[in-house]
């Protein structure tokens, strides 16, 4: 009878612990899906609001410069690239968000610092793009040899009455500005997302233009 009991005590233990790791093994798991569940809704969160706050600051450079591309001196092809450079030095001057702006003509020269000399853009990407496609343009940052900062360049084509391509405008911004954006979103462990390009090396520049 001790023995019956004994069997029927043990039986019922092992039923009884083989339920609680069961049970145990369930509830780890639903709470490790809950968790990455949680996690990767945060990621997805932080990715998605770091990418529209770039693309809103990219687009804020991009009208800036299509403002003043639309522009009817700088429309005007009877308008000289020194006056041209003139206009838009005074309409950048008080952004201080700016290292520098150019417009260029149709064979890539440029008046730089508001008109003290005028050199060639011909062979930057930021000149060849826009005036090639009619299209907006801009660079992966990169290190300006001459400052030895980072710097990201944006350029758009001007169109004349006619919507022939007679110059491009281009500036030049911090080319932190985007790492600075994507800090101010956190995402797990107060992580901030990274910025990775796949850009094959077609939109950067290896220097600048030297003062």
């Amino acid at each position: 009878m001790n023995s019956l009991r004994f069997r029927i005590s043990l039986i019922t233990l092992l039923v009884m612990l083989v339920s609680f790791v069961s049970i145990g093994f369930i509830a780890i798991r639903n709470a490790k899906d809950s968790l990455e569940n949680e996690m990767t809704a945060a990621l997805q969160e932080s990715v998605q609001a770091t990418a529209q706050a770039i693309q809103a600051s990219n687009e804020k450079e991009f009208k800036m410069l299509e403002t003043l591309a639309a522009l009817s001196q700088i429309k005007d092809p009877n308008v000289s690239l020194l006056d041209k450079t003139h206009i838009i030095y005074d309409a950048m001057s008080l952004d201080k968000d700016y290292i520098d702006v150019c417009i260029l003509d149709k064979d890539g020269m440029a008046w730089i610092s508001n008109g003290v000399r005028m050199i060639s853009f011909a062979e930057r990407n930021y000149f060849k793009e826009p005036f090639k496609t009619g299209k907006r343009f801009n660079t992966d940052p990169f290190v300006n040899k001459v400052t030895n900062a980072p710097a990201t360049f944006y350029s758009v084509p001007v169109f004349d009455k006619d919507n022939n391509i007679i110059n491009v405008i281009f500036c030049v911004v911090d080319g932190l500005k985007l790492t600075k954006i994507a800090m101010q979103h956190k995402a797990g462990n107060n992580r901030s997302p990274s910025i990775i390009t796949l850009n094959n090396g077609a939109g950067g520049e290896n220097e600048a233009y030297t003062e």
